[in-house]
């Protein structure tokens, strides 16, 4: 073996009746024969072996060459992308909420039309030029500050006029039971994306997903998104720069747990409910949970995913966790850094608060600054956390050897730290889970790419911006 060429990523796997070879260093992707994936098996497995057929010739197709792992922090990209977290109510009871009821371990709340407003004026202030900044509206159930969310927009589109460069993208995630038609026309006009929380088969969500009085909520979430749905068809006929056409804003967000391991049913129900964009997630909950999952149900998850895995491979589906980005390889800081948390994404809560990122909203120790209004417009400077610049995948023990470390950027900082023991101890078993997705999901990208590889070698997955582990 040439002495330039890093192997040390190099993952062999079968899916869809299939053997590929994943270089984990370039993010590049082969479909092998039986033959040569067996003599790659054994190349890895034992030294001293001749090298494998075809190595050169797939070197040259730039496998094998891994990116400079960063040493220390990673340098800022500056803040682009912003959670609005502007209600700390809900109008839901889910019993895996990791906000605890929307409340976010505080009591409930809603964020004034002030810090929403200071709040866009930060990011203003602290962005780049001519970047595209990222506003999403979350919570708890953002809906119940509806008026929150009409201003701020228009607050926002006001000073895209005023700050020459600067442009906006808005989303939103709502539990769908609010929505009616002026505000399914509102969200249609103004969101690049909207996610909407379905778990899919009703007696599935309705299990988890009661109102506050224990009712079941399938049926109004239900009926909120397939009025987005129909609203976006409507409205979308023409999108403005930086916005999905049609339906294709429209994201339906699930979790599933230990009760629906057969979570492919629920994606078949979704789809034939008439959604075409879907991501269920895995439930990673506190141990001795009736609901969490435990590696023992790794078995029937991977059973679920082959299932999808066939379904989107046979039509229009979408599955999230199999989109990857295969044209558009990310640059080495992002490959190792993940989601951004802490460095160019941040969360504001509604006491204007600012957290590293959503997830860790109501978590004190990991407050990075007030919007109180009492300095200068536009507040003050986001200089990140330095401790999320540092955890990276470069820095994690965990992350050493593994094939998928820089697809994840050692994974969500807050799963690490609520269940893993810290921001550098990622959680054992949401490394399987992604490590089990990702096979999936490049096993799709192989289907999906016209000629043979190595003929057509695809090129590096890159990382969505941030998911919600």
């Amino acid at each position: 073996m040439t002495d330039s060429l890093d192997l040390s990523l190099v993952h062999t796997f079968r899916r869809a009746g299939q053997a590929f070879l994943f270089d984990g260093a370039s993010g590049a992707l082969a479909r092998l024969g039986d033959g040569a994936l067996a003599d790659w098996e054994i190349y890895l497995s034992r030294a001293g072996v001749p090298d494998p057929p075809g190595l050169g010739r797939l070197a040259a197709y730039g496998l094998f060459r891994r990116p400079p792992s960063p040493s220390g922090h990673l340098p800022s990209p500056g803040l682009h992308s912003l959670c609005l977290n502007v209600s700390h109510r809900c109008n839901l009871a889910c019993a895996y909420c990791f906000a605890g009821g929307g409340g976010y371990g505080g009591g409930p709340g809603l964020m004034t039309l002030k810090t929403a407003r200071l709040a866009i004026d930060f990011l203003t202030a602290n962005a780049r030029p001519g970047r595209a900044l990222s506003v999403d509206f979350f919570g708890g159930e953002p809906l119940l500050a509806w008026d929150v969310i009409e201003d701020t927009v228009g607050y926002a589109q006001s000073r895209v006029k005023a700050a020459a460069g600067i442009r906006f993208r808005f989303s939103l995630t709502t539990n769908g039971t609010l929505v009616d038609g002026p505000r399914a026309q509102f969200i249609a006009r103004h969101m690049s994306t909207v996610i909407v929380s379905l778990d899919g088969r009703p007696e599935v969500h309705d299990r988890l997903r009661p109102g506050l009085g224990g009712q079941p909520s399938y049926r109004s979430a239900a009926a909120g998104a397939r009025a987005v749905l129909a609203a976006l068809a409507r409205e979308r006929r023409s999108p403005g720069p930086d916005m999905p056409s049609g339906t294709d804003a429209l994201w339906i967000r699930g979790t599933f747990t230990k009760h629906n391991r057969d979570f492919w049913r629920d994606v078949e129900h979704l789809a034939n409910e008439g959604f075409r964009q879907i991501s269920l997630e895995p439930v990673l909950a506190p141990q001795g949970a009736p609901y969490a999952l435990v590696p023992d149900d790794l078995p029937y998850l991977e059973e679920s995913y082959a299932h999808v895995l066939d379904m989107a491979a046979a039509g229009p589906l979408r599955f999230f966790h199999f989109e990857l980005n295969a044209d558009r390889p990310a640059c080495a800081a992002k490959r190792f850094g993940g989601c951004g948390a802490g460095t160019g994404y941040a969360c504001v809560a509604p006491d204007g608060r600012v957290y590293p990122c959503h997830q860790f909203d109501g978590e004190r120790e990991f407050a990075m600054l007030r919007l109180d209004g009492s300095t200068a417009s536009g507040g003050p400077r986001f200089a990140g956390d330095g401790r999320f610049a540092a955890a990276h995948a470069g820095a994690k023990a965990a992350c050493r050897g593994c094939w998928a470390q820089l697809h994840c950027g050692g994974g969500c900082h807050y799963t690490a730290w609520r269940h893993g023991g810290g921001l550098l101890d990622p959680a054992p078993l949401s490394c399987d889970l992604l490590r089990l997705r990702l096979e999936h999901a490049l096993a799709l990208a192989a289907l999906r790419a016209p000629g043979p590889v190595p003929d057509r070698i695809l090129s590096g997955p890159a990382p969505p911006d941030r998911t919600r582990d």
